[in-house]
């Protein structure tokens, strides 16, 4: 019979044995360190004092929500039946389960909130079934105890014009009335211009005029509004940060990526092997189905790797993946969200420093044609010393890229060596442009000239290409970093960078006199500024 009511009214109740009730009472309370409970499927369970449990004048009788004990359950000997019905909070009993790992069908619906007129309901209709089916007599009067006030809920105005506005068909008044009533509404007034109607207090989707209508039309039928009567809609459009994702998506898409979806959960070692924000404490969370991986992740990068190990392990060793989610750094709900819960794009790839690097430029010039991504390097644990470095646009920080470090790699049990790079997604959306721009196609040929410099190891290759864009004048289109070379051949403590020049002029074709005047005035400003020297071979 509670069984029955439950479904019939998504009511839980729950039947105890009176005579096995200590004292004969029962009351709902905070569960003490060390108390336990045979629950009804004949499994102990220890509880805590954050739980809510029933219990009689000795010891708990019921988790509160979820199950109840097995000393006070019903038997052939039963003679007097307490049933008891109640309305917990969603967020105690969903608490209580996964800590327990003991869902219910009683659980499931104290999780997403009830009726708050239920119990009452629920609990009479339960033992107008007893006294039909099992006989007995019922003791008058309930015994209540919490907050018993029948709750009503607000009144929703319904303007009949509304109807066919939204619908695009007429549908009378008393029509809509009664359909409305049949749906357990009250009228409480109505005249030629609207109705005003209380929904039962169990059917919490009814807030607002446009739930009534849509009720009118689910029952009246959609099949009678016909395919071809206008109905006035207001077309919706993108935020900007919508429009931000989906150009990221469609530029790495075209660049070889695969899109991952991962969890947010990992574990504390994942959690502690890539922490890009400094010594944030890693937020953790009490859940029981995922015991192992109960952090929240402040980076995607871990997840990312996972994946890539798994695709290896599946004979897919080229998987570039990428993923846009949020990170979590922060339970601090004073702060703003990017400084909480930043949303990152992380990507994942067996191309080497280089090929990731020319992937983000792409990426930014899609995004924000004019804006400059700058690349200065930096020290972290999880990147190959030397081969990491901090990302700017526009002179903001917005993440960083560089080559996983064996030991990582390893840790993660991939056979490859791959790189990973992690943005801001704030800052792209500040910094795009989503203005397609037009640029005419070059009118006049281009010269392209080879360098290659020998240079101290410690000249990096973003203040050594600030030099040559300035000392290179106006005629210069672009510059290509080629590959660097460290070797006996130019001694130690040295290295050579080899890049590629592209000059054009937009109103005449280029002679090479001009092309080497430009060359020359690098190569001068570069052995002045960086001590750098031609490498002949």
């Amino acid at each position: 019979i509670t069984n029955y009511v439950m479904l019939e009214y998504a009511q839980p109740l729950h039947a105890f044995d009176y005579n096995k009730l200590s004292g004969h009472t029962i009351r709902v309370r905070r569960a003490t360190q060390g108390e336990k409970l045979v629950a009804i499927n004949n499994k102990t369970y220890d509880l805590t004092p954050e739980m809510c449990v029933i219990a009689d004048d000795k010891q708990p009788v019921a988790i509160a929500g979820v199950m109840g004990g097995l000393a006070t359950e019903i038997s052939d000997r039963t003679t007097t039946v307490l049933v008891e019905a109640a309305s917990f909070a969603p967020l105690s009993v969903r608490g209580t389960a996964r800590k327990l790992s003991l869902h219910s069908p009683s659980s499931y619906r104290f999780e997403r909130a009830l009726d708050p007129n239920g119990p009452a309901l629920a609990s009479l209709r339960a033992c107008q079934l007893i006294l039909e089916l099992a006989g007995g007599e019922l003791v008058e009067g309930p015994v209540t105890a919490g907050d018993c006030v029948p709750v009503t809920p607000a009144p929703i105005k319904l303007r009949w014009q509304a109807i066919p506005r939204t619908l695009g068909i007429t549908i009378p008044p008393a029509e809509a009335v009664r359909i409305l009533v049949a749906l357990g509404c009250q009228v409480t007034s109505q005249d030629n211009g609207q109705g005003v109607f209380v929904p039962p207090s169990f059917r919490r989707d009814l807030t607002r005029e446009i739930d009534l209508v849509e009720e009118v039309a689910r029952v009246f039928g959609y099949e009678q509004i016909p395919e071809d009567v206008p109905v006035p809609l207001c077309a919706s459009a993108k935020s900007r940060r919508d429009r931000v994702t989906d150009k990221i998506r469609q530029t790495l898409v075209a660049c070889g990526y695969y899109e991952a979806l991962t969890i947010s959960f990992v574990s504390e070692a994942d959690a502690e092997a890539c922490k890009p924000f400094g010594p944030h404490p890693v937020l953790k969370v009490d859940h029981s189905t995922r015991r192992q991986e109960n952090c929240l992740r402040q980076s995607l990068i871990p997840s990312l790797l996972i994946s890539r190990r798994e695709n290896e392990r599946h004979g897919n060793h080229s998987a570039d993946l990428f993923e846009m989610a949020k990170v979590f750094l922060s339970a601090d709900r004073s702060s703003t969200e990017d400084a909480t819960e930043p949303t990152m794009l992380s990507l994942v790839t067996g191309q080497d420093y280089q090929g990731l690097k020319g992937t983000l430029e792409a990426l930014v010039h899609r995004l924000c044609p004019n804006a400059k991504l700058t690349a200065v390097s930096c020290a972290a644990a999880w990147f190959t010393p030397g081969r990491s470095a901090e990302l700017f646009l526009n002179g903001l920080a917005i993440g960083w890229l560089g080559e996983v470090s064996r030991s990582v790699s390893d840790g993660y049990g991939l056979r490859d060596v791959c790189c990973a790079a992690e943005l801001r997604v704030s800052v792209l959306d500040a910094q795009a442009n989503l203005i397609p721009q037009f640029t005419p196609l070059p009118a006049y040929p281009g010269i392209s000239r080879d360098i290659n410099f020998v240079l101290d190891e410690r000249v990096e290759w973003e203040s050594l290409s600030h030099t040559v864009q300035l000392a290179a004048g106006g005629l210069l289109e672009g510059v290509t970093f080629g590959g660097q070379y460290r070797g006996k051949q130019i001694g130690d403590g040295k290295k050579s960078y080899f890049f590629t020049l592209e000059y054009r002029a937009k109103d005449r074709t280029l002679t090479s006199e001009e092309v080497d005047k430009s060359q020359a005035a690098i190569v001068a400003a570069c052995e002045s500024a960086h001590g750098a020297t031609l490498r002949c071979s």
